[in-house]
């Protein structure tokens, strides 16, 4: 894994920008954000920032995640995406990877440019979360030649009209396929996307001419154009405002989408006269992707191929301009009128391309273009349509750049004599007014006529025809003819084109004045009135909202609704729409039913970003993505102690640690069971140090728990420690992991799972792994002479589950390290009769109290430190030492152990560990337990000869208690710390040594714990060992390993990674050469792990607490009394959450407390043991 701190940032820094509800939080350096942003609960407090007050901050928080996110590349900004679309199922996987992947790339680029807190960033709100206000116009008096106040709009001529034929969002789909699935889960369907989607074998098959589920079949684009020639078989000629290409905007290609506009222009040169198209935001590819001029050329392709297509219409030199920006201005041959084309698509929100750092004011510079053009037409005294894909007044055309067109239109309305548009699929109009306060008749100034669709997707297939004045052009009336496809024989005789309905005929009537002269213009003022009369009039309100869909779906539209709805008609400006941004209303858009939709507005990926802040979960989804492309992800493999400590504390610092669990509880070894292959401790097994010492370092055990707890006590304790720091509902439980893979190709590490209960089998991938299992898994059972003449029962310790079967029994119990001396314990008190303890060697055992207090109350930080500068200093040295003393204490404390053990050679600490048992010397002392020498064989049913000739008769059982090897089988292939292969010299050395045993091969771990091939994303807990209680050692080296997977301490390089790892492979060498090393992750140069450690949990101990130190100097200047305390007194484990150092591990604001606590009741149980002692000695 390739891990930058620079990266830290995506997971949701909030920036220090004002959106409209105020500045939100602003980190100021990586400190800042790993101790306030890296937390489990990230995704919930955006979401509550976002549905509340503070949504704009949310937002702008959340793009600054998308910007640092897309500044890793367009391959994980895309995949992240897709992802987020596909967990969110805003569409199937296939739409969501096919669509992001096109357009994916064009948001990156224009987010790695964005501002945080610009009007950009602004837009970018508005435009994909629906949140924020929209940003305020910049303000732009847009240059334009004086204005000819002379000029009116001229008064119709009264001649007999022309007609001109209005057509628009065709979506042509070539691929439609009768008889396939008419209802699936895609934008379109009538496709065979899924073999049950084919012909035959669903229960929705697409009739021939089309469904509303479905773009246009090729019969039903041919039926409109041959209704057409029959209908008005001499029509002046046909707008077309745009979009050719269907809705499969995850198939696109430049090949498909030529194709496609060629193949429907074709048709309509062969079918109707002249045709003046627009350019349609489906047209490009990827859709809505017109890139301006001043950015790059790669829209020069789709403006090539139109003016191209265009050319038989519009002539050579306007072909010319098309294919500059895809607009052009030509002239009428038949009469005075100037065609404009404009690529409105420069001012649609869905065009990517326009979020750049600084908006462009006038992308291509169309709008100088036009001025000039609508310049040529007023001298000349021309008429002009203005013709388009998108209306101006549409709620996704820029405010700024709808503005400016308005005020060329106004400058410019009594040359323009209409306006024509499309996109929006529905039936209806939009008004221009002059610049005044207040909107009415008498400032309306032009007619913008919005084309409805002949693709069914939200409503009856349908065309306009208008009546047009033949000398001034104006529109006299409009007529929309449609298909009935709820006809009985739509599908089997085809289209029935009839006119539904004329708009001076359905509004003329209503208006006051009341306009039904044949010959009159249906004037701005005119359409004006008829939105007063919707005000009023819900019936015809109703019967307009009825037209939308040319009779398709009713809608109920009443009070706001009804407001809302009338406040679009007359707004031809995107800023007079009323429109006002709608947390997630993209992503609740595309979930409308079909009718309701605006087809040509919605965006797969807008819905995407949309879930986000209107799906609740969604962002959940996002943080485990990011954590996962940042490296965040963490499997734990695990919860016994190890993982839940790992848990907790990998979490704490920001990653997104999950652990898995193969039983259905948490404990590990501190469960107690009674399955015979599972390692765990015994209900009778109590713990080796004190509660006071072997605490985690956060979380006191409860004062009620005795000195040393049992194993119910601990596992009561874990349980409490993982519901306190809410662990459980990051744990999958009954999830066994067979092994682990590294996947190079994709940087991650596949973990091979299967679930115990179902039996499926899964790999999943992940960024980083901690196996948690504990190393120590593999049974030792040393080898017998004759064990298979032994009739009784022979078992290893794990399997040694039911004491009471051994009541009465005779027992040998082979081995008397801690396990052993456990087990006769156990025996002597379930009643077994005899019980012998076989050992070769000596026996470290040292009692759990020693005047009052437990063995290790009497461990100062001070003795420690300079145990640990002996042992770094030599090793054998301080091996003898510590010998020395453990064998004075045993004998002291039991001098019938001397007794014992007087023939038995002292191996040394390096050869045995110690143990804590007092029932073993009483056991011994009283007879209940005989001490015997090693097994030398077995020589019948039930005889055993020991190595000193002593035959033993009648055993009914031999229990094993020979330990584990290490176990590092769970990982295959690279990352295997035990692979001979990534040692300098193929571990010969270590396998020449005389002790060495092949299951205890060395593993090369970076400080015990860190893989040296990935230290950056794999580890090993339970591995080394420190003079610490196992609880603190493992919370402060998964302290440690937070601290530098969240990046806040650096790996070490690979050579010094190596220095580390050699050194204690030289000296576990060294050891094996002279004994048996029964742990050899046994570090008696322990300075340098405990600095690392400490360093990099950011405990702050090493600094303030080591020697000669400026921090120590201070501390003990500042606290004399404490800190004499913290060095001499009891090293009780909230020392190391004692400092707030600011990086690292949180602090425990209960630390002082508690460490000045224990040490007072620790000198209390001293001073009441001597007290008791006392007393005896009066008495």
């Amino acid at each position: 894994m390739r891990f930058s701190i620079a990266l830290l940032p995506c997971l949701g820094v909030i920036a220090g920008v004002v959106g409209s509800d105020g500045p939100a939080f602003v980190p100021q350096n990586i400190d800042d954000i790993q101790k306030t942003l890296y937390r489990s609960d990230w995704a919930d407090r955006i979401w509550k920032q976002i549905q509340g007050v503070s949504s704009c901050s949310g937002c702008q928080g959340l793009l600054l995640t998308f910007k640092n996110l897309a500044n890793l590349g367009d391959k994980t900004f895309v995949r992240t995406l897709q992802d987020v679309c596909k967990k969110s199922k805003v569409e199937e996987a296939d739409v969501c990877d096919g669509t992001i992947e096109l357009q994916g790339p064009i948001i990156a680029e224009a987010l790695r440019n964005v501002a945080i807190g610009s009007k950009t960033a602004q837009h970018f709100c508005v435009t994909f979360l629906g949140l924020c206000q929209y940003p305020a116009i910049e303000e732009w008096d847009v240059p334009l030649p004086p204005d000819r106040s002379h000029l009116e709009r001229p008064v119709p001529s009264g001649q007999k009209p022309i007609q001109v034929v209005h057509y628009s969002d065709i979506h042509v789909d070539q691929l439609y396929t009768e008889g396939s699935n008419s209802k699936c889960n895609k934008p379109i369907c009538c496709r065979p996307f899924t073999e049950n989607d084919e012909p035959g074998k669903t229960d929705s098959p697409a009739g021939p001419f089309g469904e509303h589920t479905c773009d246009s079949p090729v019969s039903l684009e041919h039926s409109m154009y041959q209704a057409i020639r029959e209908i008005v078989p001499d029509a002046a000629f046909t707008i077309f405002t745009g979009d050719i290409v269907d809705h499969s905007i995850w198939n696109t290609t430049w090949d498909y989408n030529e194709h496609q506009i060629i193949e429907s222009y074709e048709k309509m040169d062969k079918h109707l006269g002249i045709v003046y198209g627009t350019a349609g935001n489906h047209e490009s590819h990827p859709t809505n992707a017109y890139q301006p001029s001043s950015i790059g050329d790669a829209s020069s392709w789709i403006y090539d191929l139109l003016a191209g297509t265009w050319s038989r219409w519009i002539g050579r030199e306007a072909a010319s301009k098309a294919a500059e920006i895809g607009a052009y201005s030509t002239k009428y041959p038949h009469g005075n009128l100037r065609v404009i084309s404009l690529n409105t698509n420069l001012y649609y929100r869905g065009n990517f391309w326009l979020f750049q750092k600084r908006m462009i004011r006038d992308p291509s510079k169309q709008l100088d273009w036009l001025i000039e053009e609508l310049h040529v037409a007023e001298k000349a005294g021309e008429r002009v349509y203005i013709i388009g894909h998108m209306p101006l007044g549409d709620r996704n055309a820029f405010h700024d750049q709808s503005n400016y067109l308005n005020q060329i239109v106004n400058r410019y309305s009594s040359t323009i004599a209409a306006m024509f548009f499309g996109h929006t699929h529905r039936d209806h109009f939009q008004i221009t007014y002059s610049e005044a306060p207040k909107k009415s008749f008498s400032n309306a100034l032009l007619t913008s006529y919005v084309g409805p669709s002949l693709t069914p997707t939200s409503g009856m297939p349908s065309f306009r025809v208008y009546d047009v004045d033949p000398v001034t052009f104006a529109v006299l009336d409009a007529t929309t003819y449609s298909a009935d496809m709820n006809s009985p024989t739509y599908q089997t005789q085809g289209p029935v084109w009839k006119k539904y309905y004329s708009a001076k005929e359905a509004y003329g009537p209503l208006t006051n004045p009341p306009l039904t002269d044949p010959k009159a213009e249906l004037t701005a003022a005119f359409w004006h009135n008829v939105t007063e009369v919707f005000e009023k009039d819900q019936l015809a309100f109703d019967n307009f909202m009825l037209r939308l869909s040319r009779g398709w779906k009713q809608p109920v539209c009443k009070d706001e609704c009804r407001t809302s709805q009338i406040c679009l008609l007359r707004a031809a400006r995107s800023q007079d729409g009323c429109d006002v941004p709608t947390l997630g209303s993209s992503y609740h858009t595309r979930m409308e039913d079909a009718s309701e939709r605006d087809e040509c507005g919605i965006s797969v990926i807008q819905a995407t970003f949309s879930a986000l802040v209107a799906k609740e979960g969604v962002l959940r989804i996002l943080q485990e993505l990011l954590n996962q492309q940042l490296g965040f992800d963490v499997c734990v493999i695990g919860t016994g102690a190890l993982g839940l400590l790992a848990l907790k504390n990998l979490r704490e610092q920001g990653l997104d640690a999950k652990a898995l669990e193969r039983h259905e509880h948490i404990g590990g070894t501190w469960h107690a069971s009674q399955n015979a292959e599972q390692t765990t401790a015994s209900e009778y097994t109590t713990a080796n140090t004190s509660k006071q010492c072997c605490a985690i370092t956060d979380f006191p055990m409860p004062d009620e728990f005795p000195m040393h707890p049992p194993q119910k006590d601990l596992e009561r304790y874990l349980e409490s420690y993982a519901k306190k720091f809410d662990l459980f509902p990051h744990i999958e439980f009954s999830i066994s992991v067979d092994h682990i893979e590294r996947d190079e190709q994709q940087n991650k590490w596949s973990v091979f799972t299967k679930n115990v209960k179902t039996g499926v089998e899964e790999v999943r991938s992940y960024s980083r792994v901690v196996v948690a299992t504990g190393m120590l898994n593999t049974k030792h059972m040393p080898h017998v002479k004759g064990i298979e003449q032994f009739t009784g029962d022979t078992l290893h310790s794990r399997q040694f589950k039911d004491v009471s079967k051994y009541r009465g029994k005779n027992v040998i119990v082979v081995g008397v390290g801690a396990t052993g001396v456990d087990s006769t314990s156990f025996l002597v008190k379930a009643g077994a009769k005899k019980v012998y303890a076989s050992h070769r060697g000596t026996v470290f055992v040292l009692p759990r109290r020693v005047k009052g207090q437990s063995f290790e109350h009497s461990m100062s930080r001070r003795i420690a430190m300079c145990m640990r500068a002996l042992g770094n200093f030599s090793p054998a040295i301080l091996a003898t030492l510590m010998t020395k003393m453990m064998v004075s204490v045993r004998d002291k404390e039991w001098p019938v152990m001397k007794d014992v053990l007087k023939d038995r050679p002292v191996d040394g600490v390096f050869h045995r560990i110690p143990l804590f048992s007092e029932d073993l010397a009483n056991n011994l002392k009283n007879g209940s337990v005989k001490s015997v020498r090693g097994i030398l064989e077995i020589t019948g049913p039930k005889s055993v000869v020991l190595t000193d000739g002593t035959i033993l008769e009648d055993i009914d059982a031999i229990i094993f208690c020979s330990g584990y090897g290490y176990d590092f089988s769970i990982i295959k292939g690279p990352g295997d710390p035990t692979d001979p292969a990534i040692a300098p010299d193929h571990n010969k050395k270590i396998e020449a040594a005389e002790y060495y045993q092949d299951e205890n091969r060395f593993a090369r771990l970076y400080h015990g714990f860190m893989s040296e091939q990935f230290p950056e994303s794999l580890a090993f807990i339970g591995h080394v060992i420190l003079m610490k209680p196992p609880f603190v050692l493992y919370d402060l080296i998964t302290m440690a390993l937070a601290g530098v997977w969240s990046g806040g301490y650096p790996i070490a390089n690979e050579q010094e990674r190596r220095k580390d790892i050699d050194a204690h492979y030289n000296f576990v060498v060294s050891v094996l050469r002279r004994g048996p090393f029964p742990h050899p992750g046994f570090r008696f140069r322990m300075v340098k792990t405990y600095e690392f450690i400490n360093q990099a949990a950011g405990t702050g101990v090493t600094d303030r607490l080591g020697c000669f130190t400026w921090e120590a100097w201070k501390l003990w200047w500042n606290d004399r009394k404490f800190y004499n305390l913290l060095m001499g007194g009891t090293d009780v484990p909230a020392v190391y959450r004692l400092f707030d150092t600011g990086r690292g591990r949180k602090p425990w604001a209960g630390a002082r407390e508690w460490i000045i606590k224990t040490n007072a009741e620790i000198k209390d149980l001293g001073e009441a043991w001597k007290k008791e002692n006392e007393d005896k000695k009066t008495n």
